[in-house]
């Protein structure tokens, strides 16, 4: 950011920037809306803008960076996410913007969208481009925009009928993650035909399940654009957007009831055992302080690099069982390169369904999801590598309405901004686990997070619905944890201690070399709940007198620490009940001689 000077725009303060070379600016609202949302006209700063206004004196600031006659191309997106950098982390705006795409914006606002999902709050259209080939390359358009857009598209006249590459395009992926979007449009219109254009992402939109509402001006022709009364435009933006997170049910448990049990799953960033500086320790101590006069009850039930596929699993056992008021999940992280066969992120539908045992088992609860960081994601982000377990798990906060918390970025502002862009000072010299100066910005998120949502009094408690699932395809809702000692044991030792101290399985299954289990179950899935500890080694299972498969109960890590781990063995057998067989074995390793096999629990779906 570059040539800052604040002026005045019809009484407000504006300011004036340059961001890449471009002309930029915030105009300010006189006062800000909690949460400090953002209005980001992608085009035609200024123009019918009744809506902005309206959304300016509602406290919402205002937003342009000049990428004109670029025609949402990607080249133009990735000017925009400059943009969005700078203006974020220097003005500290809602991480999520509205997006006001009008006209030929429509095009930089759907593909921004479609690009950044994470940072896009909903998106209001008016009569927008969506298709090139209605114009600037159609009848309403003209010779010389023609030209620019197909050149910044890589099309020609030849192949410009066949042209897939418009926003068009996105409408599924922005109905997948649910980015609500609201179209005004005249339905006369000759310059960019709503029939075209509007109507079709629409029925697109819908289709898929989107979030979508529709305003047709039966005899308006291209202008004038917008409403003169902007409130069904601000009202649907009030109603699918909260920039303010709201927390009333825990607000009810400390203020009126004088007790709050507040559950934490997720990774190593959240679990944190050997020390009291991390974020989830210092938000119990935030809360503790906060409310002295009420009792807080923590149930940590995070487990070092594990990802929300064990975490559906083992949530009854180690989440549920505790009965907690609030809950924050954080794995988005651990999860980000895992996809199912057919591209699906695993995070969304193994969190969404820890969300939704939640929700049919507590329904009474608040559930939170927190998002970290680390330097290979964050770098990814740069070179066009999407975040795909955070986009696909704020797709699930908008459709079950859960606050989200961005503590990673945090961390990342002060490694850009304070410390020249390295992250080593941060952490514990992987670039990934904070040490004690990274927690600090991330208690500050959190601890922020949390005064603005507890702000306010409670006068009874809300139970949350469970609405239709998002990944119905993936959600694993008999996903659960079955006890080690209910298998038939030949040589395995019953063993009455915790698997690992500070975990809540409080007994496990020791076998070595020739001691065998039979476990029988139902379902279709089955794996173990095991540890990867020093001493490990190797064992064979089997289903149902089937082919054997080797594993190794230890890997290069045990030899610095021991671990809680899971192994899914078999999937995809027949569904009914079916027996598991394992046979621990000699590693065989002369210069590590570890031939322990330990086992909590079986994963059962």
């Amino acid at each position: 950011m570059e040539n800052l000077k604040p002026t005045d725009w019809g009484g407000y303060r504006k300011l004036d920037f340059t961001v890449g070379g471009r002309d930029s600016f915030i105009v300010c609202p006189k006062t800000e809306a909690p949460g400090r949302p953002w209005v980001w006209r992608c085009e035609f700063f200024g123009a019918f803008d009744t809506a902005d206004r309206a959304l300016l004196r509602m406290g919402y600031h205002l937003a342009y960076h000049c990428v004109s006659n670029m025609y949402g191309c990607p080249e133009s997106v990735e000017m925009m996410h400059e943009f969005y950098t700078e203006v974020t982390e220097t003005f500290d705006l809602a991480r999520q913007t509205v997006l006001f795409g009008f006209s030929r914006g429509g095009m930089y606002a759907v593909n921004y969208a479609a690009r950044y999902p994470y940072e896009t709050a909903a998106i209001y259209l008016d009569a927008p481009v969506l298709d090139i080939r209605s114009w600037p390359c159609g009848p309403g358009g003209n010779e010389k925009c023609a030209a620019e857009c197909m050149k910044l598209y890589g099309v020609t006249p030849e192949t410009l009928p066949s042209f897939e590459g418009s926003p068009m395009k996105e409408a599924e992926w922005i109905a997948k993650n649910r980015i609500p979007v609201i179209i005004v449009a005249g339905g006369a219109d000759k310059c960019v035909p709503y029939s075209e254009n509007g109507e079709i992402f629409a029925a697109r939109v819908r289709a898929a399940g989107g979030v979508i509402e529709t305003i047709v001006k039966p005899d308006c022709d291209h202008h004038p654009h917008s409403l003169e009364d902007p409130r069904p435009i601000t009202d649907f933006i009030a109603e699918h957007t909260d920039f303010a997170p709201r927390l009333p049910n825990a607000q009810y448990r400390l203020k009126v009831e004088k007790r709050l049990t507040v559950g934490f799953i997720g990774g190593s960033i959240t679990d944190n055992t050997t020390n009291g500086y991390g974020w989830r320790p210092r938000a119990v101590e935030y809360l503790r302080t906060h409310y002295p006069d009420a009792e807080i009850t923590e149930i940590q039930a995070a487990i070092g690099g594990t990802g929300s596929e064990f975490g559906m699993y083992r949530c009854e056992w180690d989440l549920i069982s505790g009965a907690p008021d609030l809950v924050f999940i954080e794995f988005a992280l651990n999860d980000s390169g895992d996809f199912y066969p057919d591209g699906e992120p695993v995070s969304g539908a193994c969190t969404e369904t820890i969300v939704r045992k939640l929700r049919e088992k507590l329904p009474y609860t608040e559930i939170v999801l927190a998002f970290t960081l680390n330097k290979s994601i964050r770098d990814g982000m740069d070179s066009d590598r999407p975040y795909a377990s955070r986009d696909a798990q704020t797709a699930l906060a908008r459709v079950y309405g859960l606050p989200t918390v961005n503590i990673g970025d945090a961390m990342w502002r002060a490694v850009k901004h304070e410390y020249g862009g390295d992250w080593i000072p941060l952490t514990k010299g992987d670039c990934v686990h904070p040490n004690e100066t990274g927690y600090t910005y991330c208690t500050r998120e959190m601890t922020a997070f949390l005064d603005e949502a507890l702000r306010g009094d409670s006068r009874m408690l809300t139970r949350y619905a469970c609405p239709d699932p998002l990944n119905a395809k993936h959600v694993v809702m008999s996903a659960h944890l079955e006890d080690a000692y209910d298998a038939e044991t030949e040589g395995f030792e019953k063993i009455d201690q915790p698997l690992l101290p500070w975990r809540p399985y409080k007994h496990y299954l020791e076998g070595h070399p020739g001691d065998a289990l039979r476990f029988t179950f139902t379902g279709t899935t089955v794996g173990i709940l095991n540890t990867l500890p020093h001493d490990g080694g190797k064992f064979y299972a089997s289903v149902d007198g089937g082919e054997e498969i080797c594993r190794m109960a230890r890997d290069s890590y045990s030899k610095h620490f021991d671990r809680i781990h899971y192994m899914i063995l078999f999937s995809g057998l027949t569904p009914g009940e079916h027996t598991l067989y394992i046979r621990a074995e000699d590693a065989g390793d002369p210069d590590d001689p570890g031939n322990v096999v330990r086992i909590g629990a079986f994963l059962v779906s």
